[in-house]
């Protein structure tokens, strides 16, 4: 029994025993095997390639979609804002916009509109439906598309500095400096509204002529002044400045300085020259430093197209070039400190009240500022008398009944001066015979009271002869009818350097240094100076934000080179040939006009 019982134990154990041992290898085989596992890796990785795919095809749909709105919108508030656009704006946004495919995504439209400004601000949303972004919970991609475009020529303040001096005679530049000018005139006031824009014209050669209405709004010394033209002597620190506050008269600027006037006087005429002395006002005849002609005066702060281009028809060309001069009167004019000079000439009906409460102060939101210098060369000399200025002349004057001028030199022989203050009891003498500086005959006459008469005859011939009183149409000692001349009377009627080498000359009883005492009374600033003094005033005007474009008609390298220094930027200098001028003022119209997109 118990062996068989031992038996069927053992028997009983027997196969488990085997199988464990079977099956224990394959299990750590199995666990050992990695066959097949980058096929999981792999689906993840491609779902993720996909995902990533996917959501560079939502940002390139959101994307191209956003640039096309962005583009609509810039087009269409810069078509909207147009001033010389009849449509209403709101309407061409929305054409605009229908268009494109687009009108969904705009929120709204703004137009601001004023007398001669119109602004649209167009607001618009891009919003596309995503299609895997949405797998991570990203239903839509959304961004604004904005845009605010304004048109404003309006308040807009223009000087236009012409050179009108005696090279723009040659080669019909000032035909066609008048015919540019003319077509700016138009481009700029055609795209504007009424009374939107004021233009000054300064007309420059030699000097510049203020006008006499602008004259008596400045502070100008009584010493030498007059009322015959109206030109000023300003010294070189007041080109630091673009402003003249500095010199405007004491009802405006109670501590101004007083500013020298140009005296009326033609320094180019010599005894060699054909003159008459009793025509001194014939335009052909006498060339003043400062025309006194009506079209040669500064034109201020006009708002009528018509008179600016009537004006500008009237131009003439003569004398030298003082391009630093013109430059600036042109800069002052637009100066905010002339505020109560042009509400002075509105009072006056000089300026229309329209425009009243400009220039507007810089850097201001209501106007834009231009200034526009024109030259056609390389300044030339400035002329200015420095002595002999003012007070009594030793010159009497007679007009006869046929309107023909006479002038009476009282000749002291003895003191070997002109006498200033003739006695009529006392006897003086003149020499006939002028040797080696001494009056060799000066006691010969009996009767030495002697006046040496300057006359024209006929308008043709000037004669000289001596008498024995001031000539006043009779043979009277008497000078009631002739009047003594101021210095500036005189050279207003007779060039200084006619007067030296011709009126004196005649009467032989002057030294050739005592004659020249009024020749060389004529001073003069070269180009060196002007040179400086346009360079400064170009940094003053600029310095105020004033947008400054010149032209170079014609001109050397160097004087190329400063105007384009003088410019605001390289950009807004234009260097043409003749032909080419209405190129440059057509492009510097256009961009006055031109659109602004400020955001």
């Amino acid at each position: 029994m118990t062996r068989a019982t031992d038996w069927s134990c053992a028997e009983r154990a027997t196969p488990r025993r085997p199988l464990r041992r079977r099956l224990m290898p394959r299990a750590a085989v199995f666990r050992r095997d990695e066959d097949g596992s980058l096929i999981v890796f792999s689906l993840f990785i491609f779902v993720l390639m996909l995902i990533i795919g996917g959501l560079a095809v939502d940002l390139m749909r959101f994307e191209t979609t956003r640039t096309k709105l962005q583009n609509t919108v810039d087009r269409a508030a810069l078509a909207a804002a147009a001033l010389n656009q009849e449509l209403d704006p709101a309407t061409v946004v929305g054409d605009y916009f229908e268009r494109s495919g687009m009108s969904q995504f705009v929120n709204s439209v703004t137009v601001s509109e004023a007398i001669n400004f119109r602004m649209v601000d167009i607001d618009a949303d891009v919003n596309v439906p995503t299609h895997f972004f949405s797998m991570v919970g990203i239903e839509n991609l959304g961004s604004p598309a904005d845009s605010i475009a304004q048109e404003s020529i309006g308040d807009v303040e223009i000087s236009l500095v012409l050179d009108v001096s005696g090279s723009m005679n040659s080669y019909s530049r000032l035909t066609n400096l008048k015919a540019a000018a003319k077509d700016f005139v138009d481009t700029v006031y055609d795209a504007s509204e009424d009374d939107a824009v004021s233009t000054a014209i300064v007309p420059y050669a030699t000097q510049v002529n203020a006008g006499a209405a602008l004259f008596p709004y400045l502070n100008v010394e009584s010493d030498g002044s007059h009322d015959i033209s109206h030109c000023i002597n300003f010294t070189s620190s007041d080109f630091d400045s673009a402003s003249i506050y500095d010199h405007l008269h004491t009802d405006i600027n109670p501590i101004s300085t007083p500013m020298e006037q140009t005296l009326h006087f033609d320094p180019w005429t010599d005894e060699h020259d054909s003159f008459d002395l009793g025509e001194y006002n014939d335009p052909y005849d006498f060339y003043p430093v400062c025309p006194n002609q009506s079209h040669r005066e500064i034109m201020v702060w006009s708002t009528d197209k018509t008179d600016l281009k009537n004006y500008i028809d009237g131009l003439t060309a003569t004398g030298n070039t003082s391009t630093d001069i013109g430059t600036k009167w042109g800069a002052a004019l637009l100066d905010p400190a002339m505020q109560p000079v042009l509400s002075g000439l509105v009072g006056s009906g000089d300026v229309d009240a329209a425009i009243d409460g400009r220039p507007y102060n810089y850097n201001s939101n209501a106007s834009m500022k231009i200034l526009v210098v024109m030259t056609d060369g390389a300044h030339t000399s400035q002329y200015y008398m420095g002595d002999h200025r003012s007070g009594d002349s030793f010159v009497w004057r007679y007009v006869d009944n046929n309107g023909v001028v006479h002038y009476s030199i009282w000749w002291d022989g003895a003191g070997s001066t002109p006498n200033t203050s003739p006695d009529p009891d006392q006897k003086y003498n003149f020499c006939d015979d002028w040797d080696w500086g001494t009056c060799a005959d000066w006691d010969f006459w009996y009767d030495p009271e002697w006046w040496f008469h300057a006359r024209s005859y006929d308008g043709i011939n000037n004669t000289y002869s001596w008498l024995s009183s001031p000539y006043d149409g009779n043979s009277s000692y008497s000078n009631v009818e002739a009047t003594r001349m101021t210095w500036e009377e005189v050279w207003a009627e007779i060039p200084p350097e006619y007067f030296s080498d011709e009126v004196l000359y005649e009467m032989q009883s002057l030294s050739s240094n005592e004659r020249n005492t009024y020749e060389w009374a004529i001073d003069s600033h070269g180009q060196s100076t002007k040179d400086g003094r346009f360079d400064d005033v170009c940094e003053a005007v600029k310095s105020n934000d004033v947008i400054v474009f010149t032209i170079g008609l014609e001109v050397t390298t160097s004087n190329a080179t400063r105007l384009a220094t003088c410019a605001t930027s390289a950009s807004h200098y234009y260097d043409v040939d003749n032909l080419d001028i209405d190129d440059a003022f057509q492009s510097i119209a256009s961009q006055i006009n031109q659109l602004r997109l400020i955001q």
